[in-house]
């Protein structure tokens, strides 16, 4: 396919978007030829079919329009939108929803086989969105991703469980489950290796040891160090080394989160990791 750029509308105001389908749920992502456009629409089929083929919302919202083949929009706000299609029962028009909660029932309405097509949009200063508006998807902070008919992939979920009628469920069990993003990081820094580049924040100032230990005792609850269970083992040490960046590439492998041999740690994936 064309060596075209990446669309990605207003990327400092987007949600941080899951994919729509319970915690540990395995999902093939694909497209195909004339899928158009081909290198942003997703075709995504959910291993086993999890919770009666529930379908859940990508990111807090309201549910401002169905549409056929079993569709619905949801406004985000600031500009982005998520479409979920192909439903056998889809949330009522007006719905109000949080990340993980219902939003229908996955089939195979309108086309040959069970699955769930899926869009993100941006459209500025809007409250409704179309085709023309549809950009390469940010997932559980990976991406952009340029899809291509060729080559397929697998993720993990890491949204909620929610039900119908009922809201999303996280696991809520981590030591710092919902832990927000430090605001003394400057925009595209991050956590890492603390023997640099400058943009590395690793441990070397004061103010960065509490999320760093945080960090670390998150990995280890996700059972990404191994040998160690305790989340207050010493191996939490609040400085980001070697052994900091094994556990954070362990995470993504862990989650199906790209690139999975990266050990750096940026602030989606602080999002993935403290939503546990």
């Amino acid at each position: 396919m064309p060596n075209t750029p990446f669309c990605t509308g207003k990327l400092s105001t987007m949600p941080d978007f899951r994919l729509p389908f319970a915690a540990g749920t395995k999902v093939l992502i694909e497209t195909y030829r004339h899928h158009d456009p081909d290198d942003k629409k997703m075709d995504m089929y959910a291993d086993g079919w999890p919770d009666d083929s529930s379908v859940l919302a990508a990111a807090a919202g309201l549910v401002h329009e169905h549409f056929d083949p079993g569709g619905i929009e949801i406004d985000h706000g600031n500009g982005w939108f998520t479409t979920y299609m192909h439903m056998e029962e889809r949330v009522a028009v007006g719905t109000q929803v949080g990340q993980g909660d219902w939003v229908g029932k996955a089939d195979s309405i309108g086309t040959g086989a069970k699955h769930v097509h899926h869009e993100h949009l941006y459209r500025a200063g809007s409250h409704d969105a179309d085709t023309d508006d549809m950009v390469n998807p940010v997932i559980q902070g990976e991406g952009p991703f340029r899809l291509s008919p060729k080559h397929p992939f697998t993720m993990v979920s890491t949204n909620g469980s929610g039900k119908k009628g009922s809201p999303g469920v996280h696991s809520g069990g981590s030591p710092h489950h919902g832990r927000p993003w430090p605001d003394y990081m400057p925009d595209g820094d991050y956590f890492g290796l603390i023997t640099g580049p400058a943009e590395s924040h690793g441990g070397a100032f004061p103010q960065e040891v509490p999320d760093i230990l945080a960090i670390q005792q998150q990995l280890i609850f996700a059972s990404c160090v191994p040998g160690i269970r305790d989340v207050q083992d010493d191996w939490a040490d609040g400085k980001f080394e070697a052994p900091t960046a094994a556990a954070v590439r362990r995470f993504r492998a862990k989650f199906g989160l790209r690139p999975l041999s990266a050990g750096n740690f940026h602030q989606p994936l602080w999002h993935a990791l403290m939503g546990l």
